[in-house]
C-alpha cells in the first residue's frame, strides 16, 4: 500500500470560496432586478388601464350606449380619483355614472398590491365614452408613480383615444 487517496468531493474550504462569489454576484444584481421589477409593474399597470379603456370605447360603439370607467371601491365608483384600489367598467343607460344592476357592469379590476400609486388629473375622476366613441368632457390624465416618482402617464383626449406619455418619467409625482 503507497497511502495515495483519491479526492472525490470538495474541502469546506472550496465550499465557502463559491458560496462567497455566489453572494457578491447576487450583490451586484439585486438593484437591477429592483429596477427590473418596478419597471415591468408599471408596465402592467399601463397595460391593465389602457386595455380597460380600449374595452370601455369599444363597448360603447359597439352597444350606441354610454359607457363608464371609473376608480371603484367594490362596485361603487368614488371621486377621490385613486385607481389604484381598483377601477370598473359599466354600461351607464340611465346617465347616472352608477352602474343600476349587475349585467351593465363589464368589467372590475381588483386592488393593487404592488406599491403604485394610480390616480388621475383633478376635477376629472371618471371617464365617460359616448355612444360615438368620444369621451366626455375634457381629457382624462391618470398619473402612474412609484415611490414619490412619476412613471409614465395615461391621457384619453376629447376624441376617445390614449396614449401612454413617458416624457416626465423621474419627475415629483404631480398629486
Amino acid at each position: 500500500m503507497t497511502g495515495k487517496y483519491l479526492q472525490t468531493g470538495m474541502t469546506l474550504i472550496e465550499t465557502m470560496m463559491v458560496l462567497v462569489l455566489l453572494g457578491i454576484l447576487m450583490g451586484a444584481a439585486m438593484p437591477g432586478m429592483k429596477q427590473l421589477l418596478l419597471a415591468q409593474q408599471v408596465r402592467a399597470g399601463i397595460h391593465e388601464l389602457s386595455t380597460d379603456f380600449a374595452l370601455a370605447r369599444m363597448t360603447a360603439i359597439s352597444r350606441s350606449r354610454a359607457v363608464v370607467v371609473c376608480p371603484a371601491s367594490g362596485v361603487r365608483c368614488t371621486d377621490d380619483g385613486d385607481w389604484s384600489r381598483g377601477w370598473m367598467v359599466f354600461v351607464d343607460g340611465d346617465g347616472n355614472h352608477v352602474a343600476d344592476n349587475a349585467t351593465e357592469i363589464i368589467a372590475i379590476r381588483a386592488a393593487r398590491d404592488d406599491g403604485l400609486l394610480i390616480r388621475s388629473s383633478r376635477g376629472r375622476p371618471r371617464l365617460r365614452y359616448l355612444a360615438t366613441g368620444a369621451s366626455h368632457g375634457s381629457n382624462l390624465t391618470v398619473n402612474v408613480c412609484s415611490g414619490g416618482r412619476l412613471q409614465a402617464q395615461v391621457v384619453v383626449n376629447n376624441a376617445g383615444r390614449s396614449r401612454v406619455d413617458r416624457r416626465g418619467n423621474g419627475n415629483a409625482c404631480p398629486m
